[in-house]
């Protein structure tokens, strides 16, 4: 009786992981049936196999699944490419192929297919019999039409043909009801193409350096969009539908000529981060506060005048980029932005710094070079985890002793300003590799006094 006691207790003991693995293995696959966007899109594949030639890979065709054969110089795929059938992954980027052969088809168990950096004038049609395909580059071709047989691709999840010759997108591709990712990119469009607005299914679209100019109101329709990148676009407006993009945690619009953004922006309650670079701005709407998820917003070389308050209210900030405008004063409430690790406000108008610059606990970057500041508030040494300072064209004559409590300084960079040296201790930061002293009225002598100083540090005159 207690040996089978000592043996159920023993099997119940080893049941229990055994059990509790299959319990997580079910709720994960549970997950992956549920969202499957979340998974699939992210997984990053094993490297391919890597090979001198074709042949060789031939020659070893029973072992490989995984191929790669980038940069081989190769003009033409022969018939024999059958014999790699069992290739799921295959990377034949940067050759100088123009066509596949009718044999390309017999891959039928092709997942990914990289023909990126090739001579294709042509889509190649043989790939719509690759019917297990999910993610396709055919980028950085001379392409200038996507067949309509595009919709045969039933698995196909990411579309790359960014760096070719296009100007329209075939309705056949709101078809491609898996399709999450579409890179169009450097093409010919001279319009958004409307056939997107009704691909439903698209979570991200990359349409940089595209003469679009207008984004239609039909742009509504894609309210499952996560990610829409829209830089070199010459986009003058956004329409107010773009707040029913409600998923939208990702927008670039970098370098157009928006002189306004619609008070609608501020219904994109899942925006996390906003490029907005080089465009005409000089204020933001109100409402903008209401996007309290906010981590990243990018306002460099714009025509702000004033530092824009509404920022103040991103609570999650965490990267901030306002260089290139003609701000005077930086306001004592940026303290509010507690998580802040990256500051970058250089060639504006400042003159001083607000000690709330101090607050910041997790700041790891500090750029305000060609301003006009002459000090660095005396708090700075609060700044624990600061690696890089960049204080370059301004009017700094001596930095606080107190920088020397920065323990985290890998970078200072102070060019042309009137440095005459550099405070006592500053040698002792252990984790201190470069100071950039340029164009600063340092003797001869006073130079081979830092030197001597710092022995360990690169230090450029």
């Amino acid at each position: 009786m207690k040996n089978y006691f000592i043996i159920t207790l023993c099997i119940a003991l080893f049941a229990i992981p055994v059990n509790s693995q299959k319990n997580k293995d079910d709720k994960k696959q549970l997950r992956l049936q549920a969202n499957p966007e979340k998974f699939d899109l992210k997984v990053r594949p094993i490297k391919p196999k890597k090979y001198e030639t074709l042949q060789d890979a031939i020659n070893d065709s029973q072992d490989i699944d995984r191929l790669s054969l980038v940069s081989k110089g190769i003009e033409k795929i022969g018939p024999e490419i059958t014999k790699l059938n069992k290739l799921t992954n295959l990377n034949i980027s940067n050759n100088l192929l123009t066509s596949l052969p009718d044999e390309f088809s017999a891959l039928k168990n092709l997942t990914i297919l990289d023909i990126s950096r090739n001579k294709f004038s042509e889509f190649p049609k043989v790939i719509f019999q690759l019917e297990n395909l999910e993610r396709l580059d055919i980028s950085y071709n001379s392409i200038s039409v996507i067949p309509a047989d595009i919709y045969k691709l039933k698995n196909l999840r990411s579309l790359r043909i960014s760096s070719n010759q296009l100007a329209m997108i075939p309705q056949a591709i709101s078809k491609l009801e898996n399709l999450r990712e579409l890179f169009i990119e450097n093409n010919k469009f001279t319009s958004f193409p409307i056939e997107l607005t009704n691909a439903k299914q698209l979570y991200s679209v990359l349409l940089d350096g595209n003469s679009i100019n207008i984004i239609p109101k039909e742009i509504e329709n894609m309210q499952f969009l996560k990610k829409l990148s829209l830089k070199d676009c010459n986009v003058t407006e956004l329409p107010a539908t773009i707040s029913k993009l409600t998923h939208l945690n990702y927008l670039n619009l970098e370098n157009n000529g928006l002189v306004k953004l619609p008070e609608e922006i501020s219904d994109l309650v899942s925006l996390k981060f906003l490029y907005l670079n080089n465009n005409k701005l000089n204020k933001l709407p109100k409402d903008i506060i209401n996007l309290i998820g906010m981590e990243k917003i990018s306002l460099q070389e714009n025509e702000f005048k004033e530092f824009p308050l509404e920022i103040l209210s991103f609570a999650r900030l965490a990267s901030l980029e306002l260089s290139k405008n003609q701000i005077e004063v930086i306001p004592q409430d940026i303290i509010k932005l507690t998580l802040l690790n990256d500051i970058d406000i250089s060639d504006n108008q400042l003159q001083t710094l607000p000690d709330a610059i101090c607050s910041f606990a997790n700041l790891r970057v500090l750029d305000v070079s060609k301003n006009k500041i002459k000090l660095l508030p005396n708090c700075i040494d609060k700044l624990q985890r600061l690696q890089i300072l960049r204080l370059d064209d301004n009017e700094v004559s001596t930095l606080p002793s107190t920088i020397t409590n920065c323990v985290s300084l890998r970078l200072v960079s102070a060019n042309n300003n009137q440095l005459k040296t550099l405070p006592s201790g500053l040698e002792k930061t252990d984790m201190l590799k470069i100071i950039q002293l340029r164009q600063n009225p340092i003797t001869d002598e006073e130079q081979k006094k830092i030197q001597k100083r710092f022995p360990k540090q690169r230090l450029v005159f």
